[in-house]
């Protein structure tokens, strides 16, 4: 089958190299059953049930006609030519495709009208069998509708390739879709949620940090080795976007996949993926931990990502200068150090590092007018990018520290590294400007 529609995510399927010899688990939609036709509009009068058409979206259920359902088949169909788009499918025709989904309050009134049959295996809050689509009323209209386009990416999938992949890949890329902005008129899909209040009650961003924060984080192997029944727990959603974001937002990764998913999307993708990686896999990983490091609200997956492309080397009895960037995220010094090396640090110049209505200029030294995370914003920072734990669950993260113009500290760990001023991700299009950092090992480091 040809699988060029995929280029366009840069999408990685990859299993770490202690799951490379194991049986991968595979996602797989029931599919329609042709022999268990339709119900007519008075069937469903009938059974006291309410209906809404759109060219691509047959919407089925017992909740109300309000305004918010009723711009639902609109919704729907505004999807479809982004997916397309996103699939690489912009040129051919969709007119004839369209999916009929159950939106319930109570499903049980679904069961004698003979939509929602035994062949559906029990669900949550949502499923996709073939042309068919199931979601489950939600608390907010913003998560119905994400429930909606999940399943609907689900279906497109069908449609397109039978919808057979990786757990977290068949997941993540439905959670990657699913998120979106809606106005009334006008649909994105594929967004990074700027708040909480954005998205009332998907909560993804939340799980992530409370693991990060307690120290459950699955390792990215694991996440890829996600099974079928994985995604039972809310958790593995979140952690299955987060993947799909960061393949999606990482120059390193997106160019692997588009030639290796040019010809196919079964097992040998991961096999294939992880030969093309596996020079690279440590650095990958280690990018990962910085990208779940700076994952938030407003994530900005231009600025953001950490590139560790460049191989970092010790520092010796050299002292090294760099320029650090305001308006991006961690950013390598190219320093190899040892835990225990002792390092003088001296940063100056002035940049921009918010906007209202005038510039705020700050030095390495940040203001102290603003805090973020409980350091003065603009405030220059350390951390050290070190090799991945090993195992499925561990703590993930850089941890970093301020470290501000004129300063000498002890290294805490291994690594590379890694600088930036500190800021949030969501608030760096406003920065502008650099500081230069000289960099120089004290005597008696190593």
């Amino acid at each position: 089958m040809n699988r060029k529609s995929i280029q366009s995510w840069g999408l990685v399927s990859l299993i770490g190299i202690a799951f490379l010899l194991a049986p991968y688990p595979f996602v797989t939609q029931a599919q329609d059953s042709r022999a268990n036709p339709l119900p007519t509009s008075d069937q469903i009068a009938s059974h006291g049930l309410k209906e809404l058409q759109g060219r691509h979206l047959r919407i089925i259920t017992d909740l109300p006609l309000d305004d918010e359902m009723k711009m639902l088949p609109q919704v729907f169909d505004a999807a479809i030519p982004i997916w397309a788009e996103h699939f690489g499918k912009g040129d051919q025709d969709f007119g004839r495709w369209q999916a009929v989904v159950a939106i319930m309050q109570d499903r049980s009134r679904f069961v004698p009208l003979g939509f929602l049959s035994s062949e559906i295996p029990n669900f949550k809050d949502g499923y996709q069998a073939g042309d068919r689509l199931f979601v489950v009323e939600q608390p907010s209209a913003y998560y119905r509708r994400h429930l909606l386009l999940h399943e609907g990416t689900h279906w497109f999938m069908w449609r397109l390739y039978g919808g057979a992949g990786p757990a977290w890949f068949m997941e993540g890329m439905a959670e990657l879709e699913a998120t979106h902005a809606w106005d009334g008129k006008r649909l994105e899909l594929n967004v990074m949620p700027a708040s909480s209040e954005a998205v009332p009650y998907w909560g993804r961003v939340k799980i992530i940090k409370e693991e990060l924060k307690h120290g459950k984080a699955p390792s990215l192997e694991a996440i890829m080795a996600y099974g079928n029944s994985a995604h039972q727990q809310v958790e593995a959603y979140a952690w299955s976007w987060a993947a799909t974001t960061f393949f999606t937002s990482h120059s390193a990764t997106r160019t692997t996949f588009r030639r290796v998913a040019d010809e196919q999307l079964d097992q040998a993708l991961n096999r294939d993926l992880l030969r093309e990686l596996q020079s690279d896999w440590s650095r990958v990983k280690m990018e990962w931990e910085g990208f779940v490091s700076e994952l938030d609200y407003g994530y900005d997956r231009v600025r953001s990502p950490v590139a560790l492309d460049v191989p970092a080397k010790p520092l010796g009895l050299e002292s090294k200068q760099i320029e650090i960037f305001a308006d991006r995220g961690w950013q390598s010094t190219g320093i190899l150090v040892q835990s225990g090396d002792r390092l003088h640090l001296k940063a100056t110049g002035r940049f921009t590092i918010a906007k209202t209505t005038q510039a705020w200029i700050s030095e390495p030294d940040g203001v102290t007018l603003h805090y973020v995370d409980g350091k003065p914003l603009g405030k220059l920072l350390a951390c050290i990018a070190s090799p991945p734990e090993s195992g499925a669950i561990h703590s993930v993260g850089w941890k970093s520290f301020g470290v501000g113009s004129d300063s000498s500290w002890d290294v805490p760990a291994s690594g590379t590294l890694m600088l930036k001023v500190n800021d949030r991700s969501s608030d760096l299009r406003d920065n502008a400007g650099s500081c230069q950092v000289v960099v120089q090992a004290e005597s008696g480091s190593r």
